[in-house]
Order: C-alpha cells, then structure tokens, then sequence
C-alpha cells in the first residue's frame, strides 16, 4: 500500500506521517523526495524506480515531498491512496492538482475540538485503506 501526504504546513505532514510510521504490527517505511526536487525528473525517476522495482508486500510506504501534478498522477495510477492534510490549501502543488472524492483529509492526533466530519486521524486512514482493500 502506499500512502501520499500533502498539504498543510511542514510540521503538520511530519506529524501525520509519525503516526503513520507508528501504527501497531505494520511495517511501514518512508519514501521522502524532497531531497531530489532539484530537478523534478530525478524525483519523478524515483518515484517510478522505487515502484517499479520493489514488490509492496504488506509494507505501507508513505511518500512525502511531492511537488508535480506528474508525480501524483503517477502515484494515483499506482492506487496510492492520497491524503490531503486538512487546513488551509496554499500548497502550490494545489495550483496544479485536485482534491478527488476518494481522497482522505487527515489531522494528527490529538484532534482540535471542532472537526467536520470528512477528517481523519492517520490510523483512521491505515483502517479504512485495509477495510476497503
């Protein structure tokens, strides 16, 4: 399975991609490539190398740092699922990107007092990904 985190502040992706990592008898591993956006075609090669190459499994890969509507295209045709973190959309990926139905809005926990609905805790989204398979 892979997870993608978008949006939101940096502090806030890293918190939901904590408690991602954290969820209990899952392996999980993270795939951050920030570090290679000097040029979009080396995170872009990444992407495709990492998923191309390597069987799934039972791994949960959480992938972080994506800028291109190209990179989340790819992972979406993949069947990543992608989570938006809930807040104010000023990300310049969201110039490029849409937020889809079956995307997940996530929060870490502890939550704010008055949240809609519509968002999820990271351990929220490991459940529904596994129930719906």
């Amino acid at each position: 399975m892979i997870i993608v985190v978008l949006g939101a502040s940096e502090r806030r992706r890293d918190a939901v991609i904590e408690q991602l990592m954290k969820a209990e008898r899952i392996m999980t591993r993270h795939l951050n490539i920030t570090p290679l956006i000097s040029t979009v075609d080396k995170g872009y090669r990444r992407l495709c190398h990492e998923f191309n190459t390597k069987p799934l499994g039972l791994t949960i890969t959480i992938v972080s740092g994506i800028t291109t509507k190209e990179q989340v295209d790819y992972l979406r045709k993949k069947k990543a699922v992608i989570c938006h973190c809930y807040g104010q959309v000023s990300s310049p990926i969201y110039k490029t990107i849409k937020i889809l139905s079956g995307d997940f809005h996530v929060l870490p926990v502890p939550l704010p007092r008055h949240v809609p609905d519509h968002i999820h805790t990271p351990l929220e989204v490991i459940s529904e990904c596994f129930f719906k398979g």
